[in-house]
């Protein structure tokens, strides 16, 4: 973050914002990267060359499943979190996405068929809790209204 700013702001003022003396900061600057950093960085060379190879066009299964059959170790899942910091998508998940939200845009939110009042003003700070799987147990569907002191006046 400091590298990206130093352009604009001084290194000692952007490691008194960020709490970060600035001895560590040129002490981290001038250290190797870590073995996981390392490995971060070549998963991440490998994950966009394949995108760029297939054309633009695999997700991330696809993906993991090219680099483990060129003998690259690597979870489907660590694929997909480097896509998402490179900010590639494949074109079918964008469209599944566009689709997802066009729809969730046309819908509607479900009606409140038990009309609950999670601001009442008449009466704050009262409500009715239905049992849980965490409450003692009850009758089902048995429904009881919480102590006086509940919930706590922090």
């Amino acid at each position: 973050m400091i590298d990206g700013l130093k352009a604009d702001f001084g290194i000692k003022y952007l490691c008194g914002k960020l709490g970060v003396s600035e001895s560590g900061y040129h002490a981290r600057q001038s250290r190797p990267l870590s073995a996981r950093e390392s490995r971060r960085w070549q998963t991440t060379s490998r994950v966009l060359g394949a995108f760029v190879q297939s054309g633009r066009a695999d997700g991330h299964r696809k993906i993991a499943a090219t680099l483990r059959a060129d003998g690259y170790s690597v979870n489907d899942k660590t694929v997909l979190a480097v896509m998402r910091d490179l900010g590639v998508m494949a074109p079918a998940a964008r469209a599944a996405y566009r689709k997802a939200a066009a729809r969730a845009r046309r819908t509607p939110d479900p009606a409140d068929l038990v009309q609950r009042r999670f601001n009442d003003t008449i009466r704050p700070r009262r409500c009715w809790w239905a049992t849980s799987h965490t409450s003692p147990p009850r009758r089902a569907g048995c429904i009881w209204r919480p102590s006086s002191t509940w919930p706590p006046a922090w």
